[in-house]
């Protein structure tokens, strides 16, 4: 028996070595949404170095036959062992994912950051909004595992210090309001397009806006599995169902200042495994929009990704809307705010990642 396991055992190794060498590699895992490490070349100087096999070793596991099933299986194992901490997400109650976060803020960067903030609102002729973001367990803290610590992001808010000239859209009361609702994907770490649009009402709030009502919505026909199912893809989680709500403006996207579209939906993203891309088609550095609202306003938006289910909202108030991501845009912000002088401009960004961002300096240039 002993000696037919050993057989077996090896038996496999070799059809999964075989498998691996003649397979086609895979860029791409979608599952866990990365690209995957391709074959290392061979040179001495790498073979001598060491850097070689540690190279192959990570290709060779990226590259192992079946990679998706035993990465979710044993993420499912670590699961019904009790650790609730897989790959960098809380599993919560009923299944709900849950980014995890550094309790301990540095403190210093948070200051840095409000400081920016700060200098940066009070050197604008045009009205400046600030609409904080929470994360899901600032809502739902009932739904974490117990042992689970993350930032207190009301207090970042406080720390912030914003001047009294900037208008806070904060809409913490109604999200609280309609906590019932689905505000939140299970598996990703954004709001849903209901969440959103309170967040949206909250900016017509303090715009002074009346807010878009009634809007017919869509649901995508596939489960979205987002970016924290990716983190803990285990077994029997169920996807969520993403909505769109259909903005009633002809619009003009333009991406990076090269790709033009005529929707603020990549419809196409329903396809994919990531399909959060359907809003405004991803990270892109920059995205000018132009509408037919007939306002006569422009709005400049500095944000992070929860925007992007924010912004087909404010499509509605705005002729021309300017979308700059820091992360990615590397021009001078005040290059832009020339062009369009006496915009509206929204800061817009999820609290935690707001209070260690290091892409904030970007706003004085």
């Amino acid at each position: 028996m002993k000696k037919a396991i050993c057989i077996g055992f090896v038996a496999v190794l070799f059809l999964s070595l075989l498998l691996t060498v003649f397979l086609p590699d895979q860029s791409f895992s979608e599952m866990e949404n990365r690209y995957l490490a391709g074959k290392p070349e061979l040179s001495l100087q790498a073979v001598l170095s060491g850097d070689w096999m540690e190279d192959m070793e990570t290709y060779l596991a990226d590259q192992f036959p079946g990679r998706t099933f035993f990465v979710r299986t044993k993420a499912t194992l670590n699961f019904l062992l009790g650790q609730r901490e897989i790959g960098g997400a809380y599993v919560g109650a009923d299944g709900q994912l849950f980014e995890v976060f550094s309790k301990d803020l540095d403190a210093e960067r948070l200051s840095q950051n409000a400081q920016i903030l700060s200098q940066f609102a009070e050197s604008q002729t045009g009205r400046v909004y600030f609409l904080p973001v929470y994360s899901a367990f600032t809502l739902y803290p009932e739904r974490l595992p117990a042992f689970a610590q993350e930032p207190d992001e009301r207090a970042i808010l406080a720390a912030l210090g914003l001047p009294e000239s900037v208008a806070v859209a904060d809409a913490y009361a109604d999200f609280l309001a309609h906590k019932g609702e689905d505000l939140y994907f299970r598996t990703d770490h954004h709001w849903t397009q209901d969440g959103a649009y309170l967040a949206y009402r909250a900016f017509c709030e303090a715009a002074g806006f009346a807010p878009a009502e009634d809007l017919a919505a869509v649901e995508s026909a596939q489960p979205f599995f987002g970016s924290l199912f990716s983190k803990a893809p285990l077994w029997g989680l169920a996807g969520d169902r993403l909505r769109l709500y259909e903005i009633p403006r002809k619009v003009q996207v333009t991406y990076d200042l090269e790709r033009a579209a005529d929707s603020l939906y990549t419809l196409s993203a329903l396809e994919k495994k990531d399909q959060y891309t359907v809003f405004l088609d991803g990270n892109h550095a920059r995205v000018d929009i132009e509408t037919d609202a007939g306002t006569g306003r422009t709005l400049v938006v500095l944000q992070d990704s929860f925007a992007h289910a924010l912004v087909p909202f404010l499509a509605n108030h705005y002729d021309t809307i300017v979308v700059l991501d820091l992360r990615y845009y590397n021009l001078p912000v005040s290059d832009v705010l020339a062009e369009h002088p006496g915009a509206d401009i929204l800061l817009t960004y999820n609290l935690s990642w707001l209070a260690q961002d290091a892409n904030l300096f970007k706003l004085l240039r």
